[in-house]
């Protein structure tokens, strides 16, 4: 445009020199009107200018995780399609078959029967644990000195009162009445400490007293009981719908819950055969005809979501980077549209590439506004430091 204003200045003045000379009036010369002024496209700025492109918001490349058969491909070019809208499928006859058998299996871990059983098993397991319970009180706790150990508290507890109350009695009969009955209190626990003792010491001595192989085997015995317990008292719940503590155990409970991961895998493996659209967006390519075989990885579908852009920038050098700031206002030259729009800086990569040899960074520009007429790929120029 410049260029075009020169020479119409140059032509202007050449005509009216000619008519200084030869005396007749020259020819007007004709007004150049520009229809948008090249200032409007790219202001100057004096800061930092980067090329760059329109990107759609989102973009996904969908591929199956698993392969197979194609038989449907539902989704068309340039189709606009719901978030969870099957885009292709694959046969599904193998992957049906698993989850059925899956879901046999766990209904027959929960049935009425089972849970009879569950329920048996727990009045059988509490019944065991109270029979162990009482052994293990007959024996264990005996021949651990129980009885002694709780006469020699209760004395050491009466000895505890009788001083207290004989130091702060009143003289009065009163007084004298409370000091007499804790010392008859003193008196009675020492008694039944030293018979506790003495019954101690004549089992022992008469070997009534359990052996250490006999403790441990009643230990032991009631330790399985009480564990056996828990374990029915915990897949009778799990069965039963109810809250199964953190951590419990069980081969019954694992049996249930390797059931229910065996269904849930089943229900992936056939979710898996299905490939749907992770958001509502445009078909942009359908890299796949029905009879095909998909295999894994392989890009079948192009989706994107083309109802918001933003920009990339292709060349913004590493001079010119650090006067970039996340956040700042800049100015969007749309070439394609004649239009400038702001934007904000959203993103600064921090992974450096190179362009021709030289060392860019990509940035992140959200518009304010959405124009209508952009395209993905559209070429734009991105003015830094135009904000207030």
């Amino acid at each position: 445009m410049r260029l075009k204003l020169s020479l119409s200045l140059v032509l202007g003045l050449a005509l009216a020199g000619c008519a200084g000379m030869g005396g007749s009036s020259a020819p007007a010369v004709p007004t150049l009107v520009l229809s948008t002024p090249v200032a409007s496209l790219a202001p100057a700025t004096g800061g930092v200018t980067a090329s760059g492109i329109l990107v759609a918001a989102r973009e996904a490349h969908l591929a199956f995780t698993v392969g197979g058969r194609v038989t449907n491909v539902p989704a068309a070019l340039g189709e606009q399609v719901e978030a969870g809208q099957v885009l292709v499928e694959l046969d599904p006859v193998a992957s049906q078959r698993e989850l059925d058998q899956a879901q046999r299996n766990l209904a027959e871990l929960n049935s009425p029967g089972a849970i009879a059983n569950a329920q048996l098993a727990v009045a059988q397991a509490r019944k065991a644990f109270d029979d162990a319970q009482t052994n293990y009180n007959n024996w264990v706790v005996n021949y651990q000195k129980g009885a002694l150990l709780d006469a020699q508290d209760s004395l050491a507890k009466a000895t505890a009162r009788y001083h207290y109350v004989a130091n702060h009695h009143d003289l009065g009969v009163s007084g004298l009445i409370q000091v007499q009955e804790a010392y008859l209190d003193y008196i009675h626990a020492l008694q039944t400490e030293q018979k506790a003792e003495s019954d101690y010491l004549a089992k022992r001595s008469s070997g009534q007293g359990a052996s250490q192989s006999t403790v441990d085997l009643i230990t032991g015995q009631y330790e399985v009981a009480k564990a056996s317990l828990a374990e029915a008292q915990n897949y009778l719940s799990a069965v039963s719908g109810g809250e199964v503590p953190q951590g419990a155990t069980g081969a019954q409970l694992t049996e249930l819950e390797n059931a229910r991961s065996q269904l849930a895998a089943a229900q992936d493996q056939l979710a898996a055969t299905r490939l749907v659209a992770p958001f509502s967006g445009t078909v942009a390519a359908v890299n796949v005809v029905a009879g095909e075989n998909a295999v894994p990885g392989e890009i079948l579908i192009d989706l994107t979501d083309v109802s918001r852009f933003h920009v990339e920038t292709t060349d913004l050098s590493e001079r010119d980077v650090p006067q970039v700031r996340v956040g700042e206002t800049v100015t969007v030259v749309l070439k394609d549209l004649n239009q400038n729009v702001a934007g904000q800086v959203s993103a600064i990569s921090p992974l450096a590439s190179t362009l021709g040899g030289d060392v860019v960074y990509k940035a992140t520009i959200d518009l304010e506004t959405q124009p209508d007429r952009l395209r993905a790929g559209m070429s734009v120029e991105v003015n830094f430091g135009t904000g207030p």
